[in-house]
């Protein structure tokens, strides 16, 4: 494969894995604190993995001995979304809203029910977090 091909597969491959990876974090039923800190190692983990995938195939560009910065940084702000919303599901519900309006950059009141419903906040008790 062509090393332009290559780049360009990759740089559009780690935005769409972190918003899949986001997007099965919403389909868990319930999520517990402890179960969040599971949820922020596997985003580690998985940043760890995407962050090395330029090396994984050296025979397509043998002249990249190292990880770009460029790629790096596309990866931290990839997933910058995942991490903001597990660090929010792992503070305990009397403050969650407090650490949502704080950690998150792109508030929307969708994406804070998903959170409420992962934290097991039932639809009729959700009108006490959100201010509806």
């Amino acid at each position: 494969m062509c090393p332009v091909y290559y780049t360009y597969m990759q740089n559009k491959l780690v935005p769409a894995i972190s918003n899949q990876f986001l997007s099965q974090i919403y389909k868990i039923k319930k999520c517990s604190s402890d179960a969040s800190q599971q949820l922020a190692l596997d985003l580690l983990e998985l940043k760890t993995t995407l962050t090395n995938l330029p090396l994984i195939s050296t025979d397509v560009n043998p002249a990249l001995p190292r990880i770009p910065d460029s790629f790096t940084n596309l990866v931290t702000k990839s997933t910058k979304k995942v991490d903001e919303r597990i660090k929010v599901i792992s503070y305990p519900l009397e403050s969650i809203k407090i650490g949502y309006e704080t950690i998150v950059t792109d508030k929307s009141v969708e994406d804070f029910e998903l959170i409420l419903t992962l934290r097991g906040v039932k639809k009729a008790e959700m009108s006490g977090y959100t201010g509806k």
